[in-house]
């Protein structure tokens, strides 16, 4: 795999094995390069050698540089980006330019935080091939016709020790996510937002750069948008809206030969079975890998033997080809047939994929090869895990890996209080009260011998010694509770931190907590600070960069 050169950093970084933190067995051998796994990617046979061999197709790809320029220059101008993305977005208008390509469906706020990882990644590739000679551009695919709006909806804070969930109530209905329009409710979202962030030295600007780009009147895909960057200033970023009748005209033979070529369902099925049986598969393939857009929401259009149909409107093969002729701008890709789509509007060298993603790209050789598009080579995002400073003196103190923290408060919590605490108490103080009891029996022996009626006051002190050590025990308790709280407090506030409801970091919080934390700049940084070979986990120590 190929690295970026890194700045001396110290010890801000350090790595972790993706073996040691549940990932999938086909994402650990795709980074490890084992032939078992490469084998269901075209592009290569290694990382060197996938690398080479997409961008040599990317240079050369039919993409319609023309029409990228001049449709990319609306959209992004649209959500006030700077010129440095004006200027990438120019040099795909030139012939043999190429991207480094990722995507996200579109969370509130730009939700969760890999997504952000994910655009770091590619910013960092094209920036490596732009040193090695190309015209090479970093874009992000807006996942903005995606309709499931209860996955994106929401928010996640940590809020002490527990996760506060900020969002907007979710429905059922199907349409496009990027064309719902924000209203009023948007101010409630905001204050639930204020309310969740903690009291630190960037929240209020935070807030201010999150309400100038989350209004009512916005669609949710231009506010995600303008955020995404804000987050980036002056990375160049490209960003990409499929939603857009320029860019349907220019796929729809793509999904014209999805009506027509029946084949592709068996031949996805074939593949899914066989990874199926040596791994996992995470897509069920479908026999139509299209969703029509005309009445507004996003059906699924499915086959029965020569028709086809989304519940409310039919075609035969015949006239669904027409229609599409007609007006592309009404129909949507499934996950299928999604990157397809990508690939033949964009001069894919490389797919920034998270691990799920990296799963079905291992099904879509078929999907690919029908429409005769070469698959770009497939790189894995960035995977990290961002430490506040309370976080990293824990783990110093206590010797805990990133590994060991997920469920910290849980069981490593009751080996600590029963290995340091209860039972060490009330040993030391059973055993003091026995020395009190030998000492007093001792000196009673003694003083009874010189006058009898002193047993009486020997007894007297023997009570007011113990009933000492009892008053000390009830404190030593009462602190040790204290102290036992507060350890489970701390346990449970880096728990929702790194791994809220055993649900890795990345994958759940957003990335405006760490925003208000250590300042709007923090993302930028990260470009610096994360590496680009990104074959394990990566533990960024905040308080060091």
């Amino acid at each position: 795999m190929t690295t970026a050169a890194q700045p001396d950093l110290h010890n801000a970084v350090s790595r972790v094995a993706f073996s040691e933190l549940q990932f999938s067995k086909l994402f650990r051998g795709y980074c490890e390069e084992d032939p078992a796994v490469w084998e269901y990617f075209p592009a290569g046979t290694g990382f060197a050698d996938a690398e080479r061999n997409a961008l040599r197709n990317a240079t050369a790809s039919s993409a319609d540089r023309g029409l990228l320029e001049s449709a990319l220059l609306d959209q992004n101008r649209s959500w006030g980006c700077d010129e440095a993305t004006l200027q990438n977005i120019r040099s795909l208008g030139k012939p043999g330019s190429v991207c480094a390509v990722t995507g996200q469906q579109l969370g509130l706020f730009v939700s969760p935080l890999y997504t952000v990882f994910k655009a770091i990644t590619a910013i960092q590739l094209a920036a490596k091939w732009v040193k090695d000679g190309y015209d090479a551009v970093p874009v992000f695919w807006l996942a903005d016709e995606d309709h499931d709006f209860p996955e994106v909806a929401t928010t996640n804070i940590p809020t002490g020790d527990v996760l506060a969930r900020v969002g907007f109530p979710s429905d059922n209905h199907r349409i496009p996510v990027g064309r719902r329009v924000l209203d009023d409710r948007v101010s409630m979202v905001e204050e639930a937002l204020a309310d969740a962030l903690p009291a630190v030295s960037f929240r209020e600007r935070v807030l201010s750069v999150v309400h100038d780009t989350y209004q009512p009147g916005v669609s949710h895909r231009d506010a995600f948008a303008s955020l995404l960057l804000r987050l980036l200033p002056g990375s160049g970023l490209v960003l990409v809206s499929s939603d857009d009748a320029r860019m349907k005209r220019a796929v729809a033979s793509v999904f014209q030969k999805e009506v027509v070529d029946t084949t592709l369902h068996e031949a996805l099925v074939a593949r899914t079975d066989k990874l199926a049986e040596a791994f996992h598969a995470q897509v069920k393939p479908r026999d139509t890998n299209l969703f029509y857009l005309g009445t507004g929401d996003r059906l699924a259009i499915n086959r029965s033997d020569s028709v086809f149909s989304d519940g409310l409107n039919s075609w035969t093969a015949e006239s669904l080809s027409a229609e599409i002729e007609a007006h592309p701008e009404r129909f949507s890709p499934n996950v299928v047939l999604r990157p397809v789509m990508q690939d033949t509007l964009l001069p894919t060298a490389a797919y920034v994929a998270g691990p799920g993603e990296l799963a079905y790209f291992a099904q879509l050789a078929p999907a690919y090869a029908r429409q005769g598009v070469a698959m770009p080579m497939i790189y894995p995002r960035a995977s990290a895990t961002l430490l506040d400073g309370s976080t990293e003196r824990l783990m110093d103190k206590r010797g805990l890996t990133l590994a060991d923290l997920r469920g910290v408060s849980g069981e490593y919590f009751s080996d600590t209080v029963r290995r340091d605490m209860s039972p060490r108490v009330h040993e030391d103080f059973s055993a003091a009260r026995r020395d009190v009891e030998e000492i007093v029996d001792r000196i009673k022996a003694v003083a009874t011998e010189v006058e009898s009626t002193l047993a009486r006051s020997s007894e007297a002190t023997r009570a007011r010694m113990l009933r000492e050590i009892d008053r000390l025990l009830e404190k030593t308790e009462r602190a040790e509770r204290r102290h036992r709280d507060e350890l489970r407090r701390r346990l449970m506030h880096v728990e929702t931190i790194t791994f809220p409801a055993g649900i890795p970091q990345e994958r759940s919080v957003s990335p405006l907590y760490f925003l208000a934390r250590y300042g709007t700049g923090l993302y930028t940084r990260l470009l610096e600070v994360l590496s680009l070979d990104t074959r394990s986990h990566q533990v960024v120590r905040l308080n060091e960069i």
